[in-house]
């Protein structure tokens, strides 16, 4: 089981955090890091297609706080 990741930009103030559940993937995006925004729920496959398009994208996983 996997613990949660963090995703960031050095473009943008906002950041991503994946997390695994019951049913899946979570994706939630944090505006300035700290407020919640919207979840996407997705399957395995799916995470693995979103993950390679944010490093693609610039984006860097760091350790969530």
């Amino acid at each position: 089981r996997m613990g949660s990741m963090k995703f960031k930009h050095e473009k943008f103030d906002h950041t991503y955090r994946v997390s695994m559940g019951t049913y899946g993937y979570y994706v939630r995006e944090y505006k300035e890091d700290k407020v919640p925004g919207s979840v996407l729920n997705l399957t395995k496959q799916e995470f693995v297609n979103f993950k390679e398009k944010l490093k693609d994208g610039g984006w860097i996983e760091s350790a969530p706080r």
